[in-house]
């Protein structure tokens, strides 16, 4: 925890008074800096809490996407939430269980929880975690691993399972290459080799963890999207073991058409718990 607070004090001196803030973290789990853009409510006071919205970005973007996508300082005014960008490079958001350069899950838990935590006001009952594509594993994955600090979680258009001729037709399919295979078996392993890690990184494999917590889960996927029917394989599992989840298929594809309109699903499912938590007194968890 020093090595953190020594990161961390720094950056806490020249944070400016403005809406958008972009930082830079140092990590020990990383190779290099992570960039986090970081939106406030226009009307931000440090003696009120906040509800904060983690969006994680797809594979072959950064921190910067979302902003591309929609109007982020309009979403952090309309639902008086703060929302962190974070880069995650092409980690899909995990411990590689082959290279241990590759740690994003620790710097996550690490080192971006704590600086989020002591630098902005934040509601550590209302904590919630969205994402597309690449970023739709990673925040599944994440929640799942700390279910204790998200009150919900949602994947959109998410990479919510691992197969490697599935994603060599597709890394082709978008990019033109092999890149995205490629970059996963750098992650996971050879798919000959190490087959296991990469069915035990798939979501439907750690199914039955899911069901062992109470987090809602929002997911959504668009019904001319190449990832639709993993998606609607993930949430069939889901329904059977009675785990909370919602499920939204909707007309669209894998393309910023489509994510512009379904981050609101996402905020409008998440502003539902927040006013039942306002409620009630709190998330149960």
């Amino acid at each position: 925890m020093p090595d953190i607070l020594i990161m961390i004090l720094p950056a806490l001196l020249y944070v400016e008074e403005t809406d958008t803030s972009t930082q830079t973290l140092e990590s020990e789990y990383l190779p290099d800096p992570v960039s986090v853009n970081v939106i406030t409510p226009k009307d931000y006071i440090h003696e009120q809490s906040y509800p904060l919205l983690y969006l994680l970005h797809g594979f072959n973007s950064n921190f910067n996407q979302w902003s591309q996508i929609t109007d982020l300082q309009k979403v952090a005014d309309e639902y008086d939430v703060i929302i962190a960008n974070p880069d995650g490079f092409r980690s899909f958001y995990m411990n590689s269980p082959v290279n241990e350069s590759s740690r994003y899950e620790s710097f996550f838990f690490e080192n971006l929880v704590p600086f989020l935590h002591l630098q902005y006001s934040i509601n550590s009952d209302q904590i919630f975690i969205s994402e597309l594509s690449m970023g739709g594993f990673g925040a599944l994955h994440l929640m799942l691993s700390r279910p204790d600090y998200f009150a919900v979680a949602g994947s959109t258009s998410g990479a919510v399972e691992f197969e490697y001729p599935f994603w060599n037709v597709i890394s082709h399919q978008f990019l033109g290459n092999s890149r995205l295979a490629d970059v996963l078996e750098s992650i996971l392993g050879s798919h000959k080799k190490q087959s296991g890690n990469w069915k035990d990184h798939s979501l439907i494999n750690p199914i039955n963890e899911f069901s062992k917590h109470s987090v809602p889960i929002f997911l959504d996927v668009g019904t001319g999207d190449p990832l639709y029917e993993m998606n609607r394989k993930l949430f069939e599992h889901f329904r059977e073991k009675e785990t909370p989840v919602h499920f939204l298929a909707k007309p669209g594809g894998h393309d910023h058409d489509y994510w512009n309109r379904s981050v609101y699903f996402h905020l409008n499912f998440y502003r539902k718990i927040m006013d039942n938590s306002n409620s009630d007194g709190g998330v149960n968890r």
